[in-house]
Protein backbone atom coordinates (compact mmCIF):
# COMPACT_ATOMS: atom_id res chain seq x y z
CA UNK A 1 0.00 0.00 0.00
CA UNK A 2 3.17 2.06 0.06
CA UNK A 3 4.93 4.23 2.58
CA UNK A 4 2.63 6.82 4.79
CA UNK A 5 5.25 9.43 4.47
CA UNK A 6 5.08 10.00 0.78
CA UNK A 7 1.20 9.04 0.63
CA UNK A 8 -0.75 5.87 0.22
CA UNK A 9 -0.03 4.61 -3.54
CA UNK A 10 -3.03 1.75 -2.89
CA UNK A 11 -5.87 1.36 -0.37
CA UNK A 12 -7.19 -2.31 0.00
CA UNK A 13 -10.30 -3.20 -2.21
CA UNK A 14 -10.81 -5.52 0.97
CA UNK A 15 -9.40 -7.88 4.20
CA UNK A 16 -10.73 -10.01 6.52
CA UNK A 17 -14.06 -9.02 7.24
CA UNK A 18 -14.34 -5.27 5.75
CA UNK A 19 -15.16 -4.18 2.20
CA UNK A 20 -14.24 -0.89 0.19
CA UNK A 21 -17.46 0.88 -0.45
CA UNK A 22 -16.87 3.92 -3.04
CA UNK A 23 -20.51 4.73 -3.45
CA UNK A 24 -21.21 7.12 -0.85
CA UNK A 25 -21.52 10.79 -2.71
CA UNK A 26 -20.50 13.96 -0.74
CA UNK A 27 -21.21 16.18 -4.13
CA UNK A 28 -22.68 15.89 -7.11
CA UNK A 29 -21.09 18.50 -8.47
CA UNK A 30 -19.57 18.41 -12.25
CA UNK A 31 -15.74 18.78 -12.51
CA UNK A 32 -12.64 18.26 -14.87
CA UNK A 33 -10.24 15.20 -14.32
CA UNK A 34 -6.90 15.15 -15.20
CA UNK A 35 -7.68 13.71 -18.32
CA UNK A 36 -9.41 16.57 -19.29
CA UNK A 37 -12.38 14.96 -19.04
CA UNK A 38 -15.79 15.97 -17.06
CA UNK A 39 -17.61 13.72 -14.45
CA UNK A 40 -20.23 14.23 -11.70
CA UNK A 41 -19.69 13.35 -7.88
CA UNK A 42 -17.43 13.21 -5.35
CA UNK A 43 -17.12 10.01 -3.02
CA UNK A 44 -15.91 9.47 0.38
CA UNK A 45 -14.54 6.36 0.62
CA UNK A 46 -15.28 3.87 3.58
CA UNK A 47 -14.71 -0.10 4.86
CA UNK A 48 -17.66 -1.73 6.03
CA UNK A 49 -18.14 -4.98 7.48
CA UNK A 50 -18.93 -7.63 5.31
CA UNK A 51 -19.58 -10.31 7.82
CA UNK A 52 -22.94 -9.17 8.96
CA UNK A 53 -26.13 -9.16 7.74
CA UNK A 54 -27.66 -5.88 7.54
CA UNK A 55 -31.39 -6.30 8.50
CA UNK A 56 -30.01 -7.81 11.79
CA UNK A 57 -27.37 -4.98 12.49
CA UNK A 58 -28.34 -3.52 16.11
CA UNK A 59 -25.09 -1.28 16.52
CA UNK A 60 -22.93 0.67 13.96
CA UNK A 61 -19.40 1.92 15.17
CA UNK A 62 -17.83 4.56 12.79
CA UNK A 63 -14.28 4.26 13.48
CA UNK A 64 -11.88 7.21 12.37
CA UNK A 65 -7.99 7.04 11.72
CA UNK A 66 -5.06 8.37 13.44
CA UNK A 67 -2.86 10.90 11.77
CA UNK A 68 -1.38 8.31 9.09
CA UNK A 69 -4.65 7.90 7.86
CA UNK A 70 -4.61 3.69 8.06
CA UNK A 71 -8.37 3.22 8.38
CA UNK A 72 -8.15 -0.39 7.70
CA UNK A 73 -5.98 -0.40 10.70
CA UNK A 74 -8.73 1.03 13.33
CA UNK A 75 -11.62 -0.72 11.25
CA UNK A 76 -9.16 -4.22 12.52
CA UNK A 77 -8.97 -3.14 15.96
CA UNK A 78 -12.58 -2.54 16.67
CA UNK A 79 -13.28 -5.40 14.22
CA UNK A 80 -10.50 -7.22 17.20
CA UNK A 81 -12.48 -5.76 20.05
CA UNK A 82 -15.93 -6.69 18.69
CA UNK A 83 -14.81 -9.89 18.06
CA UNK A 84 -14.05 -9.99 22.17
CA UNK A 85 -17.09 -9.00 23.03
CA UNK A 86 -18.82 -11.91 21.17
CA UNK A 87 -16.88 -14.50 22.25
CA UNK A 88 -17.06 -13.27 25.54
CA UNK A 89 -20.77 -13.10 25.11
CA UNK A 90 -20.67 -9.71 26.98
CA UNK A 91 -23.81 -6.78 26.91
CA UNK A 92 -26.14 -9.91 25.56
CA UNK A 93 -24.60 -8.81 21.88
CA UNK A 94 -24.79 -11.69 19.34
CA UNK A 95 -22.64 -12.45 16.36
CA UNK A 96 -23.38 -10.31 13.79
CA UNK A 97 -25.17 -7.16 15.20
CA UNK A 98 -22.51 -4.74 15.05
CA UNK A 99 -21.19 -3.25 11.75
CA UNK A 100 -17.77 -1.09 11.52
CA UNK A 101 -17.88 1.21 9.26
CA UNK A 102 -14.06 3.08 8.75
CA UNK A 103 -14.05 6.18 6.71
CA UNK A 104 -10.75 6.03 4.09
CA UNK A 105 -9.42 9.66 4.92
CA UNK A 106 -6.75 10.19 2.21
CA UNK A 107 -5.03 14.05 1.51
CA UNK A 108 -3.05 15.10 -1.59
CA UNK A 109 -0.08 12.78 -0.24
CA UNK A 110 -2.20 9.51 -1.18
CA UNK A 111 -3.40 11.52 -4.33
CA UNK A 112 0.13 12.43 -5.60
CA UNK A 113 1.28 8.92 -4.60
CA UNK A 114 -1.67 6.96 -6.66
CA UNK A 115 -3.74 5.88 -3.91
CA UNK A 116 -6.81 8.24 -5.14
CA UNK A 117 -9.26 7.95 -7.60
CA UNK A 118 -10.65 10.63 -9.84
CA UNK A 119 -13.87 10.93 -8.13
CA UNK A 120 -12.53 10.38 -4.89
CA UNK A 121 -12.59 12.87 -1.89
CA UNK A 122 -8.64 14.35 -0.39
CA UNK A 123 -8.22 16.58 2.26
CA UNK A 124 -5.48 19.10 2.71
CA UNK A 125 -2.53 17.27 5.40
CA UNK A 126 -4.30 16.59 8.78
CA UNK A 127 -6.91 19.49 8.42
CA UNK A 128 -9.70 16.88 8.03
CA UNK A 129 -9.79 16.63 11.80
CA UNK A 130 -10.69 19.75 12.00
CA UNK A 131 -13.37 20.39 9.76
CA UNK A 132 -10.83 20.64 6.90
CA UNK A 133 -12.64 20.63 3.07
CA UNK A 134 -11.28 18.81 0.00
CA UNK A 135 -8.47 19.52 -2.11
CA UNK A 136 -9.18 17.22 -5.08
CA UNK A 137 -10.95 16.65 -7.14
CA UNK A 138 -11.09 20.51 -8.00
CA UNK A 139 -14.28 21.83 -7.23
CA UNK A 140 -15.51 25.16 -7.07
CA UNK A 141 -17.54 24.83 -3.69
CA UNK A 142 -15.52 22.08 -1.63
CA UNK A 143 -16.84 19.78 1.24
CA UNK A 144 -15.92 19.77 4.47
CA UNK A 145 -14.77 16.27 6.00
CA UNK A 146 -17.89 17.14 8.70
CA UNK A 147 -20.28 16.87 5.79
CA UNK A 148 -18.94 13.86 4.96
CA UNK A 149 -19.33 12.54 8.51
CA UNK A 150 -22.73 14.04 8.21
CA UNK A 151 -23.44 11.76 5.21
CA UNK A 152 -21.85 8.07 6.78
CA UNK A 153 -23.77 8.78 9.79
CA UNK A 154 -27.11 9.34 7.67
CA UNK A 155 -26.19 6.07 5.68
CA UNK A 156 -25.93 4.01 9.29
CA UNK A 157 -29.15 5.30 10.36
CA UNK A 158 -30.75 4.65 8.03
CA UNK A 159 -33.68 2.42 8.21
CA UNK A 160 -34.21 0.56 5.20
CA UNK A 161 -30.86 -0.03 4.73
CA UNK A 162 -30.94 -1.15 8.72
CA UNK A 163 -33.89 -1.48 9.90
CA UNK A 164 -32.93 -2.61 13.16
CA UNK A 165 -30.00 -0.10 14.08
CA UNK A 166 -30.90 1.36 17.69
CA UNK A 167 -27.95 3.17 18.53
CA UNK A 168 -24.43 4.62 16.88
CA UNK A 169 -20.84 5.23 18.38
CA UNK A 170 -18.44 7.54 16.91
CA UNK A 171 -15.02 6.58 17.88
CA UNK A 172 -11.45 7.53 17.50
CA UNK A 173 -7.82 7.41 19.10
CA UNK A 174 -5.34 10.27 18.86
CA UNK A 175 -5.76 12.10 15.87
CA UNK A 176 -9.31 10.39 15.37
CA UNK A 177 -9.97 11.41 19.07
CA UNK A 178 -9.52 15.00 17.79
CA UNK A 179 -12.14 14.90 15.23
CA UNK A 180 -14.27 12.98 17.61
CA UNK A 181 -14.31 16.33 19.93
CA UNK A 182 -15.02 18.71 17.46
CA UNK A 183 -16.97 16.99 15.40
CA UNK A 184 -19.13 16.44 18.11
CA UNK A 185 -19.45 20.32 19.36
CA UNK A 186 -20.00 21.19 15.52
CA UNK A 187 -22.34 18.57 14.44
CA UNK A 188 -25.44 19.61 12.60
CA UNK A 189 -28.35 18.26 14.32
CA UNK A 190 -30.19 15.20 13.46
CA UNK A 191 -33.26 13.46 14.85
CA UNK A 192 -31.49 10.49 15.85
CA UNK A 193 -28.63 12.47 17.94
CA UNK A 194 -30.06 10.93 20.70
CA UNK A 195 -28.87 7.95 19.60
CA UNK A 196 -25.51 8.63 18.66
CA UNK A 197 -22.47 7.87 21.34
CA UNK A 198 -18.68 9.94 21.31
CA UNK A 199 -15.97 7.99 22.32
CA UNK A 200 -12.57 9.93 22.55
CA UNK A 201 -9.18 8.40 23.45
CA UNK A 202 -5.84 9.88 24.06
CA UNK A 203 -6.49 13.25 21.90
CA UNK A 204 -3.21 15.73 21.46
CA UNK A 205 -5.95 18.96 21.75
CA UNK A 206 -9.07 20.13 22.66
CA UNK A 207 -11.73 22.51 21.39
CA UNK A 208 -11.94 24.13 24.84
CA UNK A 209 -15.21 25.27 25.82
CA UNK A 210 -14.42 28.23 27.90
CA UNK A 211 -12.14 31.10 26.64
CA UNK A 212 -9.35 32.22 28.31
CA UNK A 213 -9.51 29.21 30.96
CA UNK A 214 -6.51 27.17 29.48
CA UNK A 215 -4.33 26.09 32.75
CA UNK A 216 -0.69 26.78 31.57
CA UNK A 217 0.33 30.55 31.84
CA UNK A 218 3.81 30.07 30.48
CA UNK A 219 3.30 27.91 27.71
CA UNK A 220 6.36 27.66 25.42
CA UNK A 221 6.22 29.32 22.00
CA UNK A 222 3.80 32.04 22.91
CA UNK A 223 0.32 32.57 21.68
CA UNK A 224 0.59 36.19 20.00
CA UNK A 225 -2.12 37.56 20.28
CA UNK A 226 -3.49 35.71 23.20
CA UNK A 227 -6.73 35.06 21.37
CA UNK A 228 -5.49 32.54 19.43
CA UNK A 229 -5.61 30.25 22.41
CA UNK A 230 -9.24 30.18 21.72
CA UNK A 231 -9.38 30.23 17.67
CA UNK A 232 -10.70 27.22 16.28
CA UNK A 233 -9.74 24.34 16.44
CA UNK A 234 -8.56 25.08 19.64
CA UNK A 235 -11.87 26.74 20.94
CA UNK A 236 -14.81 28.69 19.93
CA UNK A 237 -13.81 32.03 20.81
CA UNK A 238 -12.48 35.46 19.45
CA UNK A 239 -12.01 35.06 15.46
CA UNK A 240 -14.88 32.81 14.46
CA UNK A 241 -13.53 33.21 10.51
CA UNK A 242 -11.66 30.27 11.65
CA UNK A 243 -14.31 27.98 12.14
CA UNK A 244 -14.62 25.77 9.00
CA UNK A 245 -17.72 26.93 6.59
CA UNK A 246 -19.17 23.53 8.05
CA UNK A 247 -21.15 25.28 10.64
CA UNK A 248 -19.27 28.99 10.68
CA UNK A 249 -22.66 31.35 9.75
CA UNK A 250 -24.60 29.78 12.78
CA UNK A 251 -21.56 29.85 14.93
CA UNK A 252 -20.72 33.24 14.55
CA UNK A 253 -24.33 34.46 15.44
CA UNK A 254 -23.87 31.94 18.81
CA UNK A 255 -21.72 29.48 19.79
CA UNK A 256 -23.78 28.88 23.50
CA UNK A 257 -25.82 26.38 21.50
CA UNK A 258 -23.17 24.14 20.14
CA UNK A 259 -21.89 24.09 24.13
CA UNK A 260 -24.86 23.10 25.57
CA UNK A 261 -25.23 20.48 22.83
CA UNK A 262 -22.18 18.81 23.51
CA UNK A 263 -22.41 19.12 27.06
CA UNK A 264 -25.57 16.77 26.64
CA UNK A 265 -24.23 14.39 24.29
CA UNK A 266 -23.51 10.95 25.52
CA UNK A 267 -19.65 11.08 25.41
CA UNK A 268 -16.93 8.60 26.84
CA UNK A 269 -13.30 10.19 27.85
CA UNK A 270 -10.24 7.73 27.65
CA UNK A 271 -7.55 8.56 29.13
CA UNK A 272 -4.06 6.31 29.51
CA UNK A 273 -2.14 7.33 33.03
CA UNK A 274 1.07 6.95 30.85
CA UNK A 275 0.63 9.12 28.06
CA UNK A 276 3.02 11.58 28.76
CA UNK A 277 3.41 12.73 25.21
CA UNK A 278 3.79 15.79 23.80
CA UNK A 279 0.97 15.25 20.69
CA UNK A 280 0.20 18.64 19.05
CA UNK A 281 3.13 20.98 19.47
CA UNK A 282 1.02 23.83 18.58
CA UNK A 283 1.23 26.67 21.01
CA UNK A 284 -2.58 26.72 21.88
CA UNK A 285 -2.35 22.88 22.54
CA UNK A 286 0.31 23.49 24.88
CA UNK A 287 -1.64 25.70 26.87
CA UNK A 288 -4.00 23.23 27.68
CA UNK A 289 -1.72 21.31 29.58
CA UNK A 290 2.07 19.68 28.54
CA UNK A 291 1.05 16.10 27.22
CA UNK A 292 -2.05 13.99 26.69
CA UNK A 293 -2.68 13.13 29.78
CA UNK A 294 -2.69 16.15 31.21
CA UNK A 295 -4.49 17.57 28.63
CA UNK A 296 -7.49 15.45 28.72
CA UNK A 297 -6.96 15.74 32.61
CA UNK A 298 -7.87 19.32 32.27
CA UNK A 299 -10.19 19.78 29.72
CA UNK A 300 -12.28 17.24 31.86
CA UNK A 301 -12.13 19.56 34.90
CA UNK A 302 -13.14 22.51 33.07
CA UNK A 303 -16.21 20.47 31.79
CA UNK A 304 -16.63 19.47 35.93
CA UNK A 305 -16.61 23.24 36.70
CA UNK A 306 -19.35 24.62 34.25
CA UNK A 307 -22.70 25.71 35.27
CA UNK A 308 -24.33 22.95 35.95
CA UNK A 309 -21.88 20.40 36.92
CA UNK A 310 -20.30 17.16 35.32
CA UNK A 311 -22.73 15.97 32.58
CA UNK A 312 -25.09 13.43 33.54
CA UNK A 313 -24.01 11.79 29.38
CA UNK A 314 -20.65 11.88 30.44
CA UNK A 315 -17.91 9.60 31.44
CA UNK A 316 -14.54 9.32 32.33
CA UNK A 317 -12.18 6.42 32.24
CA UNK A 318 -8.28 6.48 33.45
CA UNK A 319 -6.68 3.55 31.68
CA UNK A 320 -3.64 2.58 33.99
CA UNK A 321 -0.50 0.67 32.88
CA UNK A 322 -1.31 2.43 28.77
CA UNK A 323 0.57 5.17 27.59
CA UNK A 324 -0.29 6.08 23.87
CA UNK A 325 -1.79 3.39 22.42
CA UNK A 326 -4.84 2.51 20.55
CA UNK A 327 -5.74 -1.28 21.09
CA UNK A 328 -5.13 -1.29 24.74
CA UNK A 329 -7.41 2.25 24.72
CA UNK A 330 -10.49 0.61 23.11
CA UNK A 331 -10.08 -2.84 24.80
CA UNK A 332 -10.11 -1.31 28.03
CA UNK A 333 -13.09 -2.45 30.45
CA UNK A 334 -14.25 0.68 30.53
CA UNK A 335 -14.52 1.32 26.67
CA UNK A 336 -15.83 -1.60 25.73
CA UNK A 337 -18.62 -1.16 28.34
CA UNK A 338 -19.00 2.21 26.53
CA UNK A 339 -18.41 1.48 22.92
CA UNK A 340 -20.46 -1.93 22.94
CA UNK A 341 -22.31 -2.34 26.20
CA UNK A 342 -23.70 0.98 27.25
CA UNK A 343 -27.71 1.51 26.13
CA UNK A 344 -27.11 -1.96 23.92
CA UNK A 345 -30.93 -2.58 23.90
CA UNK A 346 -32.07 0.71 24.57
CA UNK A 347 -34.78 1.55 21.37
CA UNK A 348 -33.36 4.15 19.43
CA UNK A 349 -34.74 7.38 19.70
CA UNK A 350 -35.76 9.17 16.74
CA UNK A 351 -37.08 12.89 18.31
CA UNK A 352 -35.13 15.87 17.75
CA UNK A 353 -32.88 16.70 21.31
CA UNK A 354 -30.57 15.00 23.15
CA UNK A 355 -31.06 12.65 25.87
CA UNK A 356 -31.64 14.62 29.12
CA UNK A 357 -33.88 17.53 27.59
CA UNK A 358 -36.89 17.39 28.67
CA UNK A 359 -39.78 19.49 27.19
CA UNK A 360 -42.84 21.03 29.62
CA UNK A 361 -46.01 20.63 27.60
CA UNK A 362 -46.61 23.40 29.81
CA UNK A 363 -50.62 24.59 29.62
CA UNK A 364 -52.06 25.64 26.03
CA UNK A 365 -52.24 29.68 25.23
CA UNK A 366 -55.98 30.66 25.57
CA UNK A 367 -57.07 31.42 22.28
CA UNK A 368 -58.98 34.71 21.72
CA UNK A 369 -61.51 33.69 18.78
CA UNK A 370 -62.49 37.60 18.32
CA UNK A 371 -58.92 38.09 16.92
CA UNK A 372 -59.23 35.11 14.58
CA UNK A 373 -60.22 37.10 11.38
CA UNK A 374 -57.04 39.69 11.90
CA UNK A 375 -55.06 36.77 12.27
CA UNK A 376 -56.25 35.48 8.80
CA UNK A 377 -55.71 39.07 7.13
CA UNK A 378 -52.41 39.54 8.56
CA UNK A 379 -51.23 35.83 7.29
CA UNK A 380 -52.63 36.47 3.65
CA UNK A 381 -50.54 39.68 3.51
CA UNK A 382 -47.80 37.76 4.23
CA UNK A 383 -47.96 35.33 2.07
CA UNK A 384 -48.36 37.64 -0.70
CA UNK A 385 -45.22 39.31 0.58
CA UNK A 386 -43.30 36.36 0.66
CA UNK A 387 -44.15 35.60 -2.28
CA UNK A 388 -42.79 38.44 -3.57
CA UNK A 389 -39.95 38.33 -2.38
CA UNK A 390 -39.19 34.70 -3.91
CA UNK A 391 -39.92 35.73 -7.17
CA UNK A 392 -37.25 39.13 -7.03
CA UNK A 393 -34.63 36.59 -4.85
CA UNK A 394 -35.09 34.31 -8.29
CA UNK A 395 -34.92 37.06 -10.86
CA UNK A 396 -31.66 38.48 -8.89
CA UNK A 397 -30.19 35.13 -8.62
CA UNK A 398 -30.49 34.66 -12.73
CA UNK A 399 -29.77 38.27 -13.61
CA UNK A 400 -26.35 37.69 -11.24
CA UNK A 401 -25.35 34.14 -12.83
CA UNK A 402 -25.66 36.11 -16.48
CA UNK A 403 -23.08 38.97 -15.12
CA UNK A 404 -20.43 37.23 -13.20
CA UNK A 405 -18.89 33.88 -14.25
CA UNK A 406 -17.94 31.21 -11.83
CA UNK A 407 -14.54 31.56 -9.96
CA UNK A 408 -12.86 27.86 -9.41
CA UNK A 409 -10.99 28.99 -6.71
CA UNK A 410 -11.98 28.33 -3.31
CA UNK A 411 -10.72 31.29 -1.59
CA UNK A 412 -12.58 30.88 2.00
CA UNK A 413 -11.15 26.89 1.99
CA UNK A 414 -7.55 28.34 1.16
CA UNK A 415 -7.71 31.52 4.03
CA UNK A 416 -9.34 29.10 6.24
CA UNK A 417 -6.30 26.87 6.06
CA UNK A 418 -3.55 28.87 5.48
CA UNK A 419 -2.64 29.05 9.26
CA UNK A 420 -2.20 25.44 9.78
CA UNK A 421 -0.28 23.68 7.70
CA UNK A 422 3.12 24.28 10.24
CA UNK A 423 2.71 21.51 13.15
CA UNK A 424 -0.35 19.21 13.44
CA UNK A 425 0.37 15.97 15.32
Amino acid sequence: MGDNNQGWSKIPSSFDGFVLNTSLQISNQTFTMENGTTTTGVVQPYFISSDVDYTKVKRVIVALPGKPRDSWKYANLFYNARNWVYNQSLYGVQPGEVMIIAPTVLNLDDQAAGGVEANWAAYNSSLWQMGGVTHYPNLTHSVSFYTAMDKILNLAMNRTLFPMVNQLVVAGHSMGAQTVVRYALLKREKKYDASVKYWIGNPGSWAWLQNDTQPVTNAQDQCDPVELRNRWPYGLGYNLSAVPKYARSDVVQDVRPYIQRFLQKQIHYGLALLDNGAGDTHCQAQYQGANHLQRGTNFVSMVSELNGGWPQNHSLGYVAGVSHQDYPMIAATSSLDFIFGKDYNITRNDTYGLPHEHKSKGTPNPVNTTDDHKVHIFQAIAWVVLAAIIVALIAAYFAIDRIFTPNTNDWDRDYWESDFKRRLL
